[in-house]
Order: C-alpha cells, then sequence, then structure tokens
C-alpha cells in the first residue's frame, strides 16, 4: 500500500485567513482612535480661556452699571430682580436721611447734570472731572437754603432732596469755573422728578436740590468711569 501524503485541512487555511482580516481591522481601529486623541489633545492646547467678567461698580453698581442709558441698558419689560426691585435700579431705596463718608481723597469738579424716566425708577446723575469718591449726605425736605447765605432754594414740585457732595474744589481761578456746573442752573426733571438744580460750590462742598412731586425711596450709588454719582427714585413701591 502506498503511503499518502496528507496536506493541512482546508479549514485551517481560512481560519488562517480570518485572522489576518480581524488583525488588520484591529490595526485600523486603533490608528484612527489614536488620530482622534491627538486631535482632542491639540484642540484643547489651543482653546481660548474662559472670560472673566469683572465685578459691577456698585457696584456698585458698582455701583454702576453704567447706570441711565449710559450706566445699564434700558429694560424691555416691568421684570424685577429677585429682590424685588427693577430691572437697573442700583442700591437699596429707602427714605431716610444718608450720610456717606467717601472711601477715597481726591478733587472732583461737577461738570455735567441730567435726568431720566425708567421701568419703574427716575435717575438723576451727577458726573465729575477729576478722581476720588466723595463724601456725601443727602435728606428729604419742604424747605431748602443754600450754603452760606441761607437763603431758600426754589424747586419744581412738593418736597426736595438735598444733596451735599464733599470734595469739590472751590471754584476760585477761571479753569475751574469753565469746567464746573454753572450755579443755579436748572436741569429739567424728568418722571417723579420735577427739577435738579446745582445750588453751589461753597467751603469744599457743592450743593444740589432735586424737586419731587412727592416722597419715594431713593438711592445713591458712586460709579467709575467716568466718576458719577447716581440717584435712583424709586416709582413703582
Amino acid at each position: 500500500m502506498i503511503p499518502l501524503k496528507l496536506s493541512a485541512p482546508a479549514y485551517s487555511l481560512a481560519h488562517r485567513h480570518r485572522l489576518h482580516v480581524v488583525a488588520a481591522a484591529l490595526t485600523t481601529a486603533t490608528l484612527t482612535l489614536s488620530a482622534c486623541a491627538g486631535s482632542a489633545s491639540n484642540d484643547n492646547s489651543h482653546s481660548a480661556p474662559l472670560s472673566t467678567v469683572a465685578p459691577s461698580e456698585t457696584t456698585p453698581p458698582t455701583s454702576s452699571q453704567t447706570i441711565e442709558e449710559i450706566t445699564s441698558p434700558q429694560p424691555t419689560s416691568t421684570e424685577q430682580k429677585s429682590d424685588g426691585l427693577p430691572e437697573g435700579f442700583l442700591g437699596t431705596p429707602d427714605t431716610a436721611d444718608i450720610d456717606f463718608d467717601g472711601a477715597s481723597e481726591g478733587e472732583l469738579i461737577p461738570t455735567t447734570l441730567r435726568a431720566g424716566s425708567h421701568q419703574g425708577y427716575d435717575r438723576v446723575v451727577i458726573e465729575f472731572a477729576g478722581a476720588g469718591i466723595p463724601r456725601w449726605w443727602a435728606h428729604y425736605t419742604e424747605s431748602t437754603s443754600a450754603p452760606g447765605s441761607g437763603f431758600p432754594v426754589p424747586y419744581s414740585g412738593n418736597i426736595a432732596l438735598e444733596i451735599g457732595l464733599e470734595r469739590t474744589p472751590w471754584p476760585d481761578s477761571q479753569e475751574l469755573q469753565d469746567a464746573m456746573l454753572k450755579p443755579n442752573a436748572e436741569t429739567p426733571g424728568a418722571g417723579v422728578v420735577r427739577s435738579v438744580e446745582f445750588v453751589s460750590a461753597f467751603e469744599a462742598q457743592s450743593h444740589f436740590v432735586i424737586g419731587l412731586d412727592k416722597k419715594v425711596p431713593y438711592s445713591i450709588t458712586y460709579l467709575d468711569g467716568p466718576p458719577r454719582i447716581v440717584i435712583d427714585f424709586l416709582t413703582n413701591s
């Protein structure tokens, strides 16, 4: 009998072929994953850092919030903040007298005075040239008086808020007189605010009288850039 030489079974060749296919597939998958990982790493290394939002000036917001139309965006509805105040209102409103000692020395020249009406509140802004935070006091009264002379100061409305701002210079030069608000010049009001007047500068204090229809809660806030005092009157109370 002639012995027969048997070759490897057919299924073994097929099996080896399948192994080669699987190995190739695994290699391709590994390369793909490596490419993806490398791409993600590159995106992260070149991504811009997160933005940093500076705190409000009140603040105050800052003060301000920059804010009448210059200090804060106009509200588009009667939406209120979580504290019940209208959007854009600065500070904590009250009808009590205020006496605030400024946080820094300096010299501020009052240059601009304006009033505006907003949703739920009215605002008066006193803008300055110079640097520093003034000391201020404020109170409601029906009988206003000019510093130094004591003469009554006329105003429009039924009651007035008197405000004194210290650390403002006496206008003893032509340059200061040209830069400073003109005494006794009345600025038109808005909303509950009937009139706003810069009375005078006397012994490093600038005196203002704001005439109103009625006594309402108010707040006073200092804002920077440019330096200014913001007086908000709450009208939706």
